[in-house]
């Protein structure tokens, strides 16, 4: 890579950007003319002590255009496949350039005493300025549903489906990032993590959420666009302040889906389709008012071409407030995976699961660290093991119109049946707000994928950067991470 590489494309990304400018500015303003004004969800710079109060009905939550840069390569020893067959030349750079778009969301939402349902859409679409081909609408539907069954029975409900490529994957924002991020104080942060209780609806919805595809490694194992669709019900049953049960059933389907355009090359991808469902049941109780004591029993089962199996896990939990802005909590328990059917070797008998998480917070900062060592996987590629290991900071003072964000998340499949891989995918922004409704961001991402399949290498890289203009009508402060997306 010529050393002066970054320069050059900092340069490339100013000369666009001061060209699109203008027309960016009328877009936006176009789009507020057009639509009015509307009451948005709280965002994280809308002061805690004081929220907005929820609107009924139909809602915009934001409008945004952007532009920026974006590099994707195949390193050499590497290769993808072309129209669904055979192997494209590697150490090619693959819809590499400056690129600008525009993103909408808006939905419907109810609350009541007793039920508080909302329904939420984002289309993007992005084009490419010298790749055509890479053009590309994306969607993402997201529901959630909480509901009061009686004085100590509570049901939710959640639901996802996104339709979107390896570009707008690189700027969605993880549970992590969401946490991080989401409007609340200490208290309500270590109730939802420690004894899974909720004083928080938005917190509430993050962590009770249908299950998605975080993982870095989903460019390798799906290619570059993917479908994926899941669905959520948790029922849960407080039996006294100190103890309460939890019972819960999901599925996820993720599959490969073909780029919009024949024309541009398509990902070397693993996995056609997979499909798991799982279904728990646990509890919590509190050894006193700052440690905690979870169990959680749960079966699950991950369909795909390269295998069909159960596995079964008891994981135990105990949590605990070591101040006035941190807590700690450590996880530890045992699983098995019985295959009915798998393509390759498949090492049976229990096996060790351990994880761990530390939270601190303050006014103004969140910082979340976590790591996990599980069995299996749910993407259907076999592995024997799973690390994942995440971090998120965000920063934001109420009042300021300042604020800052950044996550690192990383994946290791240890003996899958094509090899080892690791994935890791870290971003930063920064966000400005201009007037009440409108604010600036920049964000970069950068992702790496590491190792072999069949025997062969599948590296993969990609960054991006992204410079955004957002509109949230209605509403006071920043537009951060995760504030208008459940994905």
């Amino acid at each position: 890579m010529p050393a002066n590489w970054g320069f050059s494309m900092l340069t490339r990304v100013g000369r666009a950007w001061r060209r699109s400018t203008i027309r960016l500015s009328a877009l936006v303003l176009a789009a507020i003319a057009m639509t009015g004004t509307a009451r948005a969800q709280a965002l994280v710079g809308q002061s805690n002590s004081s929220p907005e109060p929820q609107r009924h009905g139909f809602q915009i939550y934001s409008v945004s255009t952007f532009g920026g840069y974006s590099d994707v390569n195949l390193p050499n020893g590497s290769g993808s496949l072309q129209n669904g067959g055979g192997v494209q030349p590697s150490g090619l750079p693959l819809g590499s350039g400056l690129y600008g778009g525009a993103s909408a969301a808006a939905g419907w939402a109810r609350f009541g005493q007793r039920t508080n349902f909302s329904l939420l859409y984002r289309g993007t679409y992005t084009a490419f300025e010298h790749y055509p081909e890479w053009n590309s609408f994306d969607h993402f539907l997201s529901l959630s549903s909480r509901s009061k069954l009686g004085a100590k029975w509570d049901l939710a409900i959640s639901g996802v489906a996104s339709d979107i490529d390896l570009r707008h994957f690189l700027f969605t924002p993880a549970v992590v990032d969401r946490v991080t991020s989401a409007p609340g104080t200490f208290d309500d942060l270590a109730q939802a993590m420690l004894s899974g209780r909720f004083t928080n609806d938005q917190l509430a919805s993050i962590l009770t959420g249908a299950p998605v595809v975080e993982s870095p490694l989903r460019a390798v194992l799906y290619g570059n666009r993917a479908l994926a669709m899941s669905l959520q019900s948790t029922v849960s049953y407080e039996h006294s302040q100190r103890l309460s049960f939890h019972f819960g059933a999901g599925a996820l389907h993720t599959q490969h889906l073909a780029d919009h355009s024949t024309a541009a090359p398509q990902y070397y991808y693993v996995v056609p389709r997979a499909t798991n469902g799982r279904v728990s049941a646990g509890l919590s109780y509190a050894l006193t008012p700052r440690t905690h004591f979870g169990l959680d029993v749960g079966t699950s089962r991950t369909i795909s071409i390269y295998q069909d199996a159960y596995t079964t896990t008891t994981n135990a939990s105990l949590g605990r407030v070591m101040g006035r802005r941190w807590f700690l909590q450590a996880r530890a328990g045992v699983a098995e995976a019985s295959p009915l059917r798998s393509t390759y070797s498949y090492r049976q008998g229990p096996r060790y699961l351990a994880g761990g998480s530390v939270a601190y917070k303050t006014l103004a900062h969140t910082f979340l660290l976590s790591h996990d060592h599980t069995v299996a996987d749910i993407y259907g590629i076999g592995a024997y093991a799973s690390q994942v290991s995440t971090a998120a900071w965000s920063w934001w003072r109420p009042g300021r119109s300042w604020g800052l964000n950044s996550s690192v998340r990383n994946h290791y499949m240890k003996n899958t049946g094509f090899g080892n891989l690791e994935g890791v995918i870290a971003d930063v922004g920064i966000a400005r707000s201009l007037t009440r409704s409108i604010s600036l961001r920049t964000d970069y991402a950068y992702l790496v994928n590491s190792g072999r399949l069949s025997g062969i290498s599948r590296d993969l890289s990609a960054n991006s950067v992204r410079f955004s203009v957002v509109w949230t009508p209605g509403i006071g402060g920043l537009e951060m991470p995760g504030s208008q997306e459940s994905h």
